[in-house]
């Protein structure tokens, strides 16, 4: 029996005392996200790359690209300065 990563994250988190296997997890994800935004803001190359990849991505589902580009403006996500006060 096969269960997904995500499955298994979910059940430990569910549970009432969180265990320092899922604190572990959770502060591994943080750095994981640091690494990201900070690469992001770093290298220029790897921003456009990105912004290629969302790019054909939505323009394979127009929708939803226009559902969620009022609310990622709204908060401030759609900028990387907006990434990054999101992210602290």
């Amino acid at each position: 029996m096969l269960i997904s990563a995500s499955l298994l994250i979910s059940r430990l988190q569910a549970a009432k005392r969180k265990s320092t296997l899922v604190r572990a997890f959770q502060e591994y994800g943080r750095l994981q996200k640091t690494l990201f935004i900070l690469r992001y803001l770093q290298s220029e190359e790897y921003r456009r790359r990105i912004d290629r990849q969302i790019n054909r991505a939505s323009r394979r589902t127009p929708c939803a690209g226009a559902s969620s580009s009022p609310t990622r403006a709204r908060s401030g996500a759609a900028t990387a300065e907006g990434q990054v006060n999101q992210a602290t």
